[in-house]
């Protein structure tokens, strides 16, 4: 590793928290420089066994700690949200014990402080397509913006099935949660509870659609329900 950079990384909360210290010792690109914990008796130990240099008790010591590239917050999940905020905000990389936190509300902010809102988006949902049948059976795929393009080789959602068109169909989540189909002028048409469709048609949570020899089905989860980790 000689000339090449480690990230450095502090750990927070040595319950949970002490099952990341033997991988991230094994890690060739992560140095861990401090363990943080309430039990400062704890971490000076698990600091002297994994020869780590810094111990807090307090996790605001990290925010300007220039040593601390990054942090892992390993804590009560009442906590993931304040804490990993303050650490965003102070420009560390964040990486969150599941569940990410403890209301949908709460999880959307951890998103936002990070830079990974997707705008348009409606807020506590994950949106995914289940490929039912078809050569990419078995597969899921999230679905990241508003609009997302199903098509053989090209778009959002790659078939790879030569029964469907190059652009075939728009799945468009609209920003009050729900979601609508239509056909792109496809060849085999899209067909929505056996239905050739010839507008757009709303979609729901666990409803097939078909595009050629691709069957799909619409996963709409909560965030309080399936975290985002």
């Amino acid at each position: 590793m000689a000339g090449k950079k480690r990230v450095r990384v502090a750990v927070i909360g040595l319950g949970m928290g002490r099952s990341h210290l033997e991988v991230l010792s094994r890690n060739l690109h992560a140095e861990i420089t401090v363990l943080c914990d309430l039990k400062r008796d704890l971490a000076r130990s698990l600091a002297d066994q994994y020869k780590v240099p810094g111990v807090c008790a307090d996790y605001r010591d990290l925010l300007r700690d220039p040593g601390v590239e990054a942090a892992i917050v390993a804590l009560p999940v009442f906590l993931h949200a304040p804490v990993s905020l303050d650490l965003l905000k102070a420009g560390k990389h964040v990486l969150v014990e599941k569940p990410m936190a403890a209301t949908s509300r709460q999880a959307e902010a951890m998103l936002a402080a990070a830079g990974l809102h997707v705008p348009g988006m409606p807020p506590g949902l994950i949106f995914s397509l289940a490929f039912l049948s078809g050569p990419q059976a078995s597969m899921v795929q999230v679905l990241e913006r508003p609009q997302t393009i199903i098509g053989r080789e090209e778009g959002d959602v790659v078939t790879r099935d030569p029964e469907t068109s190059r652009r075939h169909a728009l799945v468009e989540i609209h920003r009050d949660g729900t979601v609508w189909i239509s056909d792109q002028q496809s060849t085999n048409g899209t067909l929505v509870d056996d239905e050739r469709i010839t507008g757009p048609v709303q979609i729901f949570s666990q409803q097939e659609f078909t595009c050629g020899n691709s069957t799909f089905m619409l996963l709409v989860r909560n965030t309080d329900e399936f975290p985002l980790h």
